[in-house]
């Protein structure tokens, strides 16, 4: 999985238990204290993997990456055209979201209210899209290569936020709204190639 880092099996657990606990009892409720407690692991031993609460956003993107990597052959991927890579990539993502559709609203609702909060969820957004672009062999070089990953980024998080709002709303639906607005970034970007 060039680029991606693994993660532990702690660090799994942590993604799913601590995504669990969001969907159940929201947002502010969730602590490391009660983390801890649904792992059964003491609280001293929980900053080699989260120092803060709000260290949770990073952990949700790098387990999902790395999930996806895994599923994702590199190969197969790289037969796609660039749209259909980042479109499968998504489709991934909110797939392994789906069982906490409640807890990313909670998340989300939480960053929309506390700036710091939406500044980590930011920037581990752009970090987790990065990856994704090198590993997909997309390019990433020189401003036009960021603006796609800036571009993808905030697409992501405002269709992250679109879908978690809405329980409602299914996988065919996700995909139409993802692939019409991958398509019209591919169009506005088409001009500067």
């Amino acid at each position: 999985m060039s680029g991606i880092l693994p993660t532990s099996e702690v660090e799994k657990r942590l993604f799913e238990k601590g995504l669990q606990y969001i969907t159940t009892h929201g947002w502010a409720r969730f602590s490391m204290q009660r983390l801890t407690e649904e792992l059964g692991v003491a609280l001293d031993d929980l900053p080699l993997y989260l120092k803060t609460k709000e260290d949770f956003f990073s952990l949700v993107g790098r387990v999902l990456t790395e999930k996806c990597a895994q599923a994702l052959s590199r190969k197969d991927l790289l037969e796609e055209s660039p749209k259909n890579r980042l479109l499968e990539w998504l489709l991934l993502r909110f797939e392994y979201l789906e069982p906490y559709r409640g807890g990313v609203n909670h998340m989300l609702n939480a960053a929309q209210k506390c700036p710091r909060l939406f500044t980590m969820q930011l920037s581990s957004a752009l970090t987790q899209m990065q990856i994704f672009y090198t590993y997909a062999h997309l390019n990433v070089a020189g401003i036009l290569g960021q603006l796609k990953v800036k571009g993808a980024t905030a697409m992501y998080l405002w269709t992250l936020r679109w879908w978690a709002s809405s329980p409602e709303r299914g996988m065919d639906q996700l995909m139409a709204y993802l692939d019409e607005k991958l398509t019209w970034g591919e169009e506005k970007m088409a001009r500067y190639a």
